[in-house]
């Protein structure tokens, strides 16, 4: 993260000063472009004025007597930074015309590279990501790319020695120079960016932020994570949304504390995700995007029901899974521990099996669940 401070902006608009010390006035591009600005005008001892005091032609024709007193030729079009150009686009159609009047400079403080040529002067080049002091407020969706340490305040980047993933990066974290103390607390998506968890509880309502906000924007750069939602909202429609948003287990209150820590124990020992997309057990694949099942070559014909049992079975081969966890993961609650429902898909599913192996290669194992990884006998 490349941060900016005010006193950066002042000392690299010093550094450019004689390039621009002969303008007569500076129109600042709002809102940040304000900034420069007005250190610019007080750098030069210039008159300052936005770029709609400018556009109306107030700030040299009715504005301040210092400027009606002298004539304007030169004027200096500054912002903050220029990223995509689109304000900097913005402001050149804004004047289209006054290049008969005026003679035009355009600058920005700081600039990414691709970015140059839309602007006659800058003062340094800033790549993204970038943040800046005087506009994050504005920009709330920066703080989670920035580095925070443990305690959430912005801090310089890590050397390259530092960034190592081990004991350097750790010591860096701990010891990390502050550079800024938000007003706001840092919240969860911060913490997740920084620390690393076995397991997040996540509660729905959440004060500021949805708690499937959070799962969603969680999601997108974080697939292992395990998140169990704790959550009031109990209906069938809500527990889908949220095991479709990437929970990996949803608990509605009020529950009883040994099912919570029931849930906790198992969803900390087991692997959810499964970083091959092909899962494969003796002659059986299973393609995890496709979510279609292979014997030898041929797709096989499945229900929905059992292709979720499948899978389920084959990402955590070698171990026993209940028909309670089959419950949890492939059925909605909709279905009670005695409803015979899910050993009928279970045998249809072997039957299917055994019919294209010549053999079953799900075992059941008396009180403990089925196991996936029998082979031909």
């Amino acid at each position: 993260m490349n941060y900016r401070t005010y006193a950066d902006m002042a000392l690299h608009i010093k550094q450019i000063l004689p390039k621009i010390s002969d303008v007569d006035l500076i129109v600042g591009i709002p809102r940040s472009g304000m900034v420069p600005a007005y250190m610019i005008g007080a750098f030069l001892n210039c008159y300052v004025c936005s770029l709609d005091e400018f556009v109306s032609g107030i700030a040299y024709s009715k504005g301040i007597r210092s400027v009606r007193e002298r004539t304007v030729k030169k004027v200096l079009v500054v912002d903050d930074s220029v990223n995509d150009g689109l304000a900097m686009r913005r402001a050149k159609e804004r004047l289209q015309g006054k290049e008969k009047e005026f003679e035009l400079v355009y600058m920005a403080v700081y600039a990414v590279e691709k970015a140059t040529g839309l602007v006659d002067v800058y003062a340094d080049i800033c790549p993204q990501p970038r943040f800046f002091q005087w506009n994050y407020m504005y920009h709330p969706g920066l703080l989670p790319q920035a580095c925070l340490d443990i305690d959430g305040v912005l801090c310089v980047d890590p050397t390259a020695e530092e960034n190592d993933d081990g004991e350097k990066y750790r010591q860096f974290i701990l010891n990390a120079r502050p550079l800024f103390v938000p007003n706001d607390k840092v919240k969860a998506l911060e913490l997740l960016g920084v620390e690393r968890y076995d397991l997040v509880l996540l509660d729905l309502n959440l004060p500021g932020r949805d708690g499937m906000t959070v799962l969603r924007t969680l999601r997108q750069t974080d697939r292992e994570t395990r998140v169990l939602i704790l959550s009031a909202r109990s209906e069938v429609e809500d527990k889908v949304e949220g095991l479709d948003a990437g929970a990996n287990d949803y608990l509605a209150k009020p529950f009883h504390l040994a099912e919570l820590e029931a849930r906790v124990r198992s969803l900390t020992l087991r692997q959810f995700t499964q970083p091959d997309v092909l899962l494969t057990c003796g002659g059986l694949t299973f393609d995890t995007r496709a979510r279609v099942a292979f014997v030898n070559g041929q797709a096989l014909t499945l229900t929905r029901k059992e292709t979720g049992i499948l899978e389920y079975l084959m990402v955590h081969r070698g171990r026993p899974v209940s028909q309670e966890e089959l419950m949890d993961h492939v059925w909605d609650n909709s279905v009670d521990n005695f409803s015979n429902s899910i050993r009928v898909h279970i045998s249809a599913l072997r039957k299917k099996l055994r019919a294209a192996l010549g053999y079953d290669p799900i075992r059941n194992r008396i009180g403990e669940g089925y196991l996936m990884g029998g082979t031909e006998e």
